[in-house]
């Protein structure tokens, strides 16, 4: 079965019913993803981050709130935790010509890490599968 990296929009779906992403991603993620998921640091910490902005969110938690939220979600029996254990180069060295901006650097570290990793990238960013393209299309799954 091939692993689910998820983005950090598809962690903050599933931890808070709040989130408008909520009622798309909450089911696949009952229905499929739980079975073999996938975080990293990146997406853990940009969970903790965004979970406990007032910036991003009508109504944070605390940043220990957050914590135990991400806590539950990975001591769930699915779940894996990639490291990030390659570059920013090497992670978007197929798709680099892609990238028009600066805020596409933290998506297009996750989607070059589901890559090497045999993975799949499960977000709710709609550049993501343009940044994949066809070469890569079986790496992302876009959360409508």
């Amino acid at each position: 079965m091939t692993p689910f990296l998820l983005d950090i929009n598809v962690l903050l779906g599933i931890a808070w019913q709040d989130q408008q992403s909520h009622t798309t991603v909450f089911p696949w993620f009952k229905s499929t993803g739980r079975q073999n998921f996938a975080t990293c640091a990146i997406s853990q910490s940009g969970f903790v981050r965004i979970s406990s902005s007032v910036q991003f969110r009508p109504n944070p938690v605390s940043i220990k709130e957050a914590f135990q939220a991400l806590t539950t979600l990975i001591e769930m029996p699915g779940h894996t935790f990639w490291p990030i254990d390659i570059g920013i180069l090497e992670a978007t060295a197929s798709f680099a010509d892609k990238l028009f901006g600066p805020l596409q650097l933290t998506d297009a570290y996750l989607l070059g890490l589901a890559i090497t990793n045999g993975g799949t990238l499960v977000t709710r960013d709609r550049a993501i599968p343009q940044l994949a393209g066809k070469a890569f299309a079986k790496h992302v799954l876009l959360l409508k």
